[in-house]
């Protein structure tokens, strides 16, 4: 049985498989606006390693990542989960007292950083 989600290492959108019918995540991916108060926390820098970061930043009500030297404006689909439109990267934001942590999807894998600043 195929997986709901058909993903691509492509930038561009991506077809739901046919089952579904032709629509692109556009369509289907549904976004939000969140206030300014919650992306604000989300800002920083979180680190997979020494070598690769992800850079949160805040424009015009928006948070925007950086991420292996391709930018890309992320869509609130709840709270603490966004997405990309331009590129195959979704990002889930799981902030304890403990740690703040950026769960970060590129393609079919995953994974986790810590923010550092």
């Amino acid at each position: 049985m195929r997986s709901c989600r058909s993903r691509s290492r492509t930038t561009e959108s991506r077809p739901l498989p046919e089952h579904l019918g032709a629509r692109t995540r556009e369509t289907w991916q549904k976004e939000f606006s969140l206030p300014d108060a919650v992306l604000q926390r989300y800002e920083g820098t979180y680190e997979v390693n020494p070598n690769q970061k992800l850079e949160v930043t805040r424009d015009q009500g928006r948070l925007v990542g950086q991420f292996g030297g391709v930018d890309f404006a992320l869509y609130a689909e709840s709270p603490t989960k966004f997405f990309a439109k331009t590129t195959d990267v979704q990002v889930e934001f799981q902030f304890t007292d403990a740690e703040k942590v950026a769960v970060i999807s590129v393609g079919e894998g995953g994974m986790r950083a810590k923010k550092v600043r």
